[in-house]
């Protein structure tokens, strides 16, 4: 899934990256508070992942393999833009995104 579309927020102070993929009820806009709430509380960068047919994200109906893939085109672009050590990137899923997470936490060492 490449092109995805993502929300990004920086903290200045940041050790850790939360990777939050958001529930089935959700897009980058309704979990947009939650992740600025993260990211202060507990001054971490927050990275988010649209799927594909959700908000402004073109596509048709998403299934497990167009979820995982936008997830995987996520933690690549921590680990080979940003460049972030996978020890202090936290995934997190919330309904529908638990899914990811874990098929992300399973294939790599997270």
């Amino acid at each position: 899934a490449e092109g995805v579309l993502a929300l990004l927020l920086l903290s200045p102070s940041a050790r850790f990256f939360i990777y939050y993929l958001h529930s089935n009820g959700e897009d980058l806009g309704r979990c947009r508070q939650f992740l600025l709430n993260l990211r202060t509380q507990f001054q971490v960068h927050a990275l988010a992942v649209e799927y594909p047919g959700y908000g402004a994200c073109p596509g048709g109906q998403c299934d497990e393999r167009l979820a995982n893939g936008s997830a995987h085109a996520g933690l690549r672009f921590l680990r080979e833009v940003v460049r972030w050590p996978d020890d202090s990137i936290i995934v997190m899923g919330r309904s529908i995104g638990c899914g990811p997470a874990c098929a992300l936490a399973s294939q790599h060492d997270l």
